[in-house]
């Protein structure tokens, strides 16, 4: 049987009734569930999720060929924005980061904390945040939906930008792809400063004054992960 099946009747399977009609989606060959999963995960992330949590037939089915599935995705993306994205997915959720809250004290110091960076940084940050950490099999639903999810708005906004810059207030050629995935990563950097530098334990005049006793050396390392 072939293993073709158009948009249109993948669609009809996943807004019908199909986790209770055998002559919905499961009533299809594992080949074509898979192009089901692979369909709606190239739109939404968030909609596969709800697609799998309402049938446990079809979770097995995800789960026994994750790898095949999550390709839709990972195919597509740049190694460089699943580099950076692994990275953002992983300082979102670490627990030894700052509390965002400003009126809870910071308890760290700063050589702990600085140790906390230092690793992050060797492990999701090697060549300037350019070198995928993990293999592409140790990619998970969550993550990829984490990256999707912050990928296509800062897309967006880096063409944007990236036509603004290149162009100014004068009319011009379009910035190229390469200009664009610059102002790209800036923004995926900019998004982990906020994430892991909410606050500090130096004010922003002793951080930039001469003093480096001053200084806020997590900060400044993280930094230097990007220097060339």
């Amino acid at each position: 049987m072939s293993s073709v099946v158009t948009e249109a009747a993948i669609e009809a399977a996943i807004e019908g009734d199909a986790m209770t009609d055998q002559d919905g989606i499961l009533s299809l060959p594992a080949e074509l569930r898979l192009e089901v999963f692979r369909y709606t995960l190239s739109s939404s992330a968030k909609d596969l999720r709800h697609l799998l949590m309402t049938c446990k037939a079809m979770r097995l089915t995800f789960q026994s060929n994750v790898e095949k599935v999550l390709s839709v995705v990972l195919d597509k993306l740049p190694t460089e924005v699943l580099a950076i994205g692994t990275a953002h997915f992983h300082a979102t959720g670490a627990t030894w980061k700052y509390d965002k809250n400003l009126e809870v004290a910071i308890t760290q110091t700063q050589v702990a904390y600085l140790q906390h960076v230092r690793v992050f940084c060797s492990q999701f940050l090697g060549k300037q945040g350019t070198e995928l950490s993990i293999l592409r099999s140790s990619f998970t639903l969550p993550m990829i939906a984490h990256i999707q999810a912050f990928h296509i708005p800062i897309q967006r906004m880096a063409a944007r930008l990236a036509t603004a810059f290149v162009r100014g207030r004068k009319s011009g050629p379009k910035p190229s792809p390469t200009e664009a995935a610059r102002v790209s990563k800036a923004l995926w950097i900019i998004d982990l400063v906020r994430i892991l530098f909410p606050k500090s334990p130096v004010t922003a005049s002793q951080h930039g004054g001469t003093n480096i006793l001053y200084h806020d050396y997590a900060f400044t390392h993280f930094w230097n992960c990007f220097a060339p």
